[in-house]
């Protein structure tokens, strides 16, 4: 069996992937992965690497930019990454047998479909069907509606950029907007539990639910009362809620652990004064950290709030963009913390309030301490096990 896996390249988006990659080769597969080359460290040697084409406009990022501008943007990078791929003369899948790949990695469906091979996604976003995309657009992509007079003008923006693509590239005869978000396979693997899927109600036989990684860290049970983390992942960084939410934590008393990406250097000095009570990372070691702490303020990426459910960490969830706001409300309706759902600037009496809710409410606790089902074995043999029999 040979597979080749396309993958989008930022962590929370890849770490699934390298253990299914891995898994794969240790059963006798001849794997192949096209990554980010940061974390070919984590791949088994005998696996052959290529690096993702995708580039992400890094000064976007580092504006914290949502908006109409940069939603486009998005749509754009990933149609224009496609496009490379399919203009790469020196791939050939004459021997490929199965391609897998991330749903945020639209370029692996079109490649597959192109050349007429099995195709298998791994969603690590909420997954969806268009009929749902249709009909919640609005809510799936909030923090870019909210920026439109109405939910018309919003839709309407979705729908002239569908026919410009379609124009514009060969292979969109039959793009949609939701298809950037939710690339599919003709087989689909959710890497979280169905309860914590939004629109499981609408989604067939075609879909398989199950992580694919475990905690490195066993958990002990062992939490320190004064620990709390803070990350908003590895692509919408802003130093202002780091600092907001760091400042509030502290006058809760908490020791907090925070990881502050590209803005380490410059906090690192902010927090000097702190007396050890701020223990800056550029890559902080989540995993570890959530283990030991009793509130994980989060950007709500479906990978953190994965961890964070292993670790028996109630969150509070601050949405910055896509499913993240689903990913909260999945969060509170299951009682394992709570989301801000803010509209602009984060108002900090809400936050703290937030935080007490968590610090004085045992019931989140209670919640992951009793869940069987997220606490259980990962599926990644499973899953395994379905690829190789596809």
């Amino acid at each position: 069996m040979n597979v080749k896996i396309y993958t989008f390249p930022f962590w929370g988006h890849t770490e699934q992937a390298i253990h299914i990659a891995n898994r794969l080769y240790e059963l006798g597969a001849e794997v192949s992965m096209d990554i980010n080359l940061e974390y070919i460290a984590d791949i088994r040697q005998g696996i052959a690497v290529t690096e993702c084409k995708y580039k992400l406009d890094r000064q976007m990022c580092e504006s914290n930019a949502v908006s109409k501008d940069s939603l486009i943007g998005y749509a754009e990078s990933i149609l224009q990454c496609t496009a490379a791929y399919i203009e790469d003369s020196d791939m050939t899948f004459s021997d490929v047998d199965m391609v897998i790949f991330d749903s945020f990695a639209f370029w692996g469906q079109v490649l597959a479909k192109l050349n007429n091979k099995k195709a298998v996604s791994l969603m690590t976003l909420q997954p969806f069907e268009e009929a749902d995309f249709t009909n919640n657009a609005e809510l799936i992509l909030k923090q870019y509606r909210d920026l439109f007079a109405n939910k018309r003008e919003f839709e309407r923006m979705l729908h002239i950029y569908e026919v410009t693509a379609r124009m514009r590239y060969s292979f969109c005869s039959e793009f949609s907007f939701g298809n950037l978000f939710c690339a599919k396979g003709c087989t689909n693997f959710v890497m979280f539990p169905r309860h914590m899927s939004y629109f499981s109600a609408s989604l067939g036989k075609q879909y398989i639910w199950g992580r694919a990684f475990s905690n490195a860290v066993a958990y002990s049970g062992i939490k320190d009362e004064g620990c709390a983390y803070v990350a908003f992942g590895s692509i919408l960084e802003s130093r202002e809620l780091l600092v907001e939410c760091i400042d509030v934590l502290l006058e809760n008393g908490y020791e907090v652990y925070a990881k502050a990406g590209r803005y380490f250097d410059e906090l690192y000095e902010y927090y000097a004064a702190t007396e050890n009570r701020v223990n800056l990372f550029k890559y902080a070691p989540q995993k570890e950290i959530l283990a030991k702490s009793v509130l994980f303020i989060t950007h709500g990426g479906m990978n953190s709030v994965m961890e964070a459910l292993i670790a028996q960490t109630p969150m509070i969830v601050i949405p910055l963009a896509n499913d993240e706001l689903i990913n909260g409300r999945m969060v509170t309706r299951n009682f394992y913390g709570l989301v801000y759902e803010r509209s602009a600037e984060v108002e900090k009496n809400i936050l703290s309030n937030l935080v007490r809710e968590i610090q004085s409410n045992g019931l989140y606790r209670r919640r992951l301490k009793e869940d069987a089902l997220i606490n259980s074995e990962c599926a990644l043999d499973r899953i395994c096990a379905e690829i190789r029999k596809d």
